[in-house]
């Protein structure tokens, strides 16, 4: 288990008055789920969960020899996407983009995605609508025969998965993107919004965005490029993670985590921000690292977590920052307590009846573990994903923990998904599930 210990300092930057447990009281409403848990915590259990993480491994299908999972979504059905990447047999140095799906019947085998001569992989998922009627999203990066990155989108359809190749400056290519769902213009049609970067002709990278309308079935796509943040000899940008709130059918607010990289080779985490998907402001958060992902209370609070370096050690540390996401001009900052370990990377964040709760992972001399933060009190409590499961293959250890969601609605049951490895340093996906509230308990 990974123990509390006091934040970490980070230049110019302070905790302010506004805490995180207090934000997490703004998120966190609402009496806590009391579960209960079947023997086996079966999926059909959908109100309950095993004290311990119940850990499933993602199949890698026929030939296959390794698979990764990046990213987790639901729609207003039971039916849940997982995002990655899988390798085979006859291909084991290339990465094949893949999602699986998961509910009460268990993990799908992984359907592979249609990429370039060099493969891809899956970056970002969303499911819009219901069971049977759902418009299936994949967001990432396919590879030519050049193995150059080419900003993907993949669309459910009659045929399978289609594949969008997304316009970029100069045809330089692109990649890493997320992807989400809204009216955008109010015009009772759908459009996705993905985000993620594009090589532009001055060297290095823009953060973008594009957008794309049902009104054409999804077929042209706008690209946009985010207003760099200007600190000396700016170099580029990576969107990682976007989030639309939805107020009134139309699109209230949007919000892109990532980060700008400085001539020196350090970089700014930054949140852009936009009432209107048009006009962008951009906030940077600190001096040195990266925003992964979000969570707001409706109030234009933000807390956004990821990666800082620590001005003292140059070690990385899991970071959270609390913002105005809307005229606000400072974050204040948070170091996530990391225990026996150096370092840790947080990356993502959900709100549960408990409270908050973010992913991520940790490492150090003994190597990397999958790790997630509960964010009660004024210090988050760390843990080691590996010290909950307990049905995990014999000698696999969870590295990463990548991509979160709530299992349940009102609930504290969660699912997780990330990396693990074998005693043989095989590199398999994995799905979990568990319940905040008996994690905390647990903890002694």
């Amino acid at each position: 288990m990974l123990a509390k210990k006091q934040p970490l300092s980070a230049r110019n930057s302070t905790l302010r008055d506004c805490r995180l447990a207090a934000f997490a009281a703004v998120l966190g409403s609402g009496a806590p789920l009391v579960a209960q848990v079947s023997e086996q915590g079966s999926a059909d259990t959908r109100n309950a969960a095993p004290a311990a993480l119940r850990v499933q491994m993602l199949p890698s299908g026929a030939n296959g020899v390794a698979s990764s999972a990046g990213c987790i979504a639901m729609g207003d059905g039971s039916v849940r996407m997982i995002g990655g990447w899988r390798s085979t047999v006859e291909r084991p140095g290339v990465r094949l983009p893949a999602v699986w799906f998961e509910n009460s019947a268990g993990i799908s085998q992984p359907m592979t995605l249609p990429s370039g001569a060099n493969g891809g992989l899956v970056n970002g998922v969303s499911v819009h609508g219901s069971d049977g009627d759902d418009l299936l999203i994949a967001g990432g990066t396919a590879f030519d025969d050049a193995a150059r990155s080419q900003p993907t989108v993949w669309l459910w359809g009659a045929q399978g998965f289609s594949r969008r190749t997304l316009p970029t400056p100069q045809s330089r290519g692109g990649g890493g993107l997320s992807v989400a769902v809204g009216d955008v213009n109010g015009d009772g049609r759908i459009e996705i919004i993905a985000a993620g970067y594009s090589n532009h002709a001055g060297g290095g990278t823009r953060a973008t965005v594009w957008f794309s309308s049902a009104s054409d079935d999804f077929a042209t796509w706008y690209g946009y490029a985010l207003p760099e943040p200007v600190f000396g000899d700016f170099r580029g940008s990576s969107a990682s993670y976007l989030k639309i709130e939805l107020e009134n059918v139309l699109i209230s607010s949007y919000q892109i985590s990532g980060h700008a990289e400085m001539s020196d080779g350090s970089r700014l985490p930054v949140v852009w921000s936009s009432v209107d998907g048009t006009n962008w402001d951009a906030l940077v958060l600190g001096e040195n690292g990266a925003a992964r992902a979000s969570v707001t209370d409706g109030l234009s609070n933000t807390l956004l977590v990821g990666e800082a370096v620590d001005s003292g050690t140059g070690k990385t540390m899991a970071a959270s920052w609390l913002a105005n996401a809307n005229g606000g001009s400072e974050a204040s900052f948070l170091a996530l307590p990391s225990g026996r370990f150096d370092e840790g990377r947080a990356n993502g964040i959900i709100a549960i009846l408990i409270g908050l709760l973010t992913a991520g992972d940790v490492s150090g001399p003994d190597g990397r573990a999958a790790a997630i933060w509960i964010h009660q009190d004024e210090i988050p409590l760390a843990i080691n994903l590996n010290s909950l499961s307990s049905n995990r293959p014999l000698g696999t250890r969870l590295v990463t923990a990548n991509g979160l969601l709530p299992y349940v609605e009102q609930s504290n049951v969660f699912a997780v998904v990330g990396d693990a490895v074998d005693a043989r340093g095989r590199r398999m996906g994995y799905f979990a599930v568990a319940n905040a509230e008996a994690v905390v308990a647990s903890q002694p």
